[in-house]
This record gives structure tokens, C-alpha cells and sequence, in this order.
């Protein structure tokens, strides 16, 4: 081990330090130190997800460009999918984050439709009607997005693909058992993601996943 490593080791700021570096530190490396949360970007242009990074992989290599996205909350990903050619419908319960969305996305993308709904719920989910998705994103604010859990699986199409961002929050595991119990199986990411300091995960559920048999470790008990 050469020298600089071994300070590296043993002084934590010189660590960070260089995690922090623009060019060849980590933080660098995946963008995080770009991240423009006004203009829902990351590294200049391209929009991503704010799904933890391993997450973000797996969505550009598993999702198809034509599946019809619906987001339970909007925000980087909203940008992202519809930058793909994705035809995105947006659910959001902040009317303030909505009409930030609209300022940026409205006039240069017409594959997009946002509706407002101050409480996201199984009830007030009725408002989209009888329409079924290829993709569902659920990452809302307010509310416990295990509670939408059955009306996710009636409004995916069979073959679909749920992704589920911060399912290490103990609140949520008994929606993800609904999921589980309907034959779903599971992928999960954990770690960091564009905006927020903390590791998390983001899971995808689908039927396919259940062959062969994902064995993960639940993570059910990160305070944050």
C-alpha cells in the first residue's frame, strides 16, 4: 500500500476529500457533486433519476424507451423518462413542485401529463381512471406508498414493472409483502443517489423476477 493510501486511511477528511474531487473522485464520477435540483438535472443536460445509482443502471438497461411510464410523485425522473421518448403520466401532491415540473418540461415535452392531487391514496387514485401502465413509479411525499399497493398491481399491466424508491423504510414493508403475496419477486439497489447525502434503496418488483428466485437481503430498519 503506497503512502497516499495509507493517509487516506487514516485521516477521514483527506478521504472525503477525495471522493469529493471533480474529476476522479466518486462523487465526481456519478454527478452527485452537479446535481441541480431547480432544474431537475444532474451533469450539465442529462436527467436522471433520483434513484440510488445501481438503480439508475438498471432502469436505462431494462426499460424500453415505448413502455407507458406513470409516476406516483415527480421529479428527476419525470425529466428522465421523457428525455428517453417515454409517454409519461406524472401524479404529484405538491402543487408547488408541480407547477416547477411545468415551467420546465411542459412546452418542450407533449408525451407528458401531470395531475395534481393533494393526497395520494387509493381513492383519490381514481382520478386516473381505468388506464393500465407498463412502468409504475412509486416515490410520492406525504403519504405511505405501501398503502397504493393493490392499486398498483390493478392499474400494471401483467408483464410490468413496479419501481419502488427508499423500500429500506420499515413503514412500507407490509405493501411490499402485498406485492410479494400477487407473485412478485424483487431486485433491489442500495446506496447513494443524485440528491440526498444518505444511502437508500430502490426496488423493482415484477412477476418475471420470480424466475429464477432473487434472494435479497431486506433492509427494513435505516432511520431516515
Amino acid at each position: 500500500m503506497n503512502a497516499v493510501k495509507k493517509l487516506m486511511l487514516r485521516v477521514p477528511l483527506i478521504r472525503f476529500l477525495a471522493l469529493y474531487r471533480r474529476e476522479s473522485g466518486a462523487l465526481g464520477q456519478l454527478g452527485w457533486r452537479d446535481a441541480q435540483l431547480e432544474k431537475l438535472l444532474v451533469s450539465g443536460s442529462q436527467a436522471v433519476p433520483w434513484f440510488t445509482y445501481g438503480a439508475i443502471d438498471f432502469a436505462d438497461q431494462t426499460v424500453s424507451p415505448a413502455a407507458k411510464v406513470l409516476e406516483l410523485g415527480g421529479g428527476g425522473s419525470t425529466k428522465y423518462w421523457l428525455q428517453r421518448g417515454n409517454h409519461v403520466t406524472t401524479v404529484e401532491s405538491s402543487k408547488e413542485w408541480v407547477d416547477t415540473m411545468s415551467r420546465e418540461l411542459s412546452t418542450s415535452f407533449p408525451n407528458w401529463k401531470c395531475m395534481f392531487i393533494p393526497h395520494i391514496t387509493f381513492d383519490s387514485l381514481s382520478a386516473i381512471g381505468d388506464q393500465k401502465f407498463d412502468v409504475i413509479v412509486n416515490d410520492f411525499n406525504g403519504g405511505n406508498r405501501g398503502s397504493v399497493a393493490e392499486w398498483m398491481l390493478e392499474h400494471l399491466n401483467h408483464d410490468g414493472l413496479i419501481i419502488w424508491d427508499n423500500t429500506d423504510r420499515a413503514n412500507y414493508q407490509d405493501g411490499i409483502g402485498t406485492l410479494e403475496d400477487a407473485g412478485f419477486g424483487q431486485v433491489s439497489f442500495f446506496g447513494l443517489g443524485p440528491v440526498n447525502s444518505y444511502a437508500s434503496q430502490t426496488s423493482f418488483f415484477s412477476r418475471k423476477y420470480n424466475s429464477p428466485t432473487w434472494e435479497l437481503l431486506k433492509r427494513n430498519s435505516i432511520p431516515y
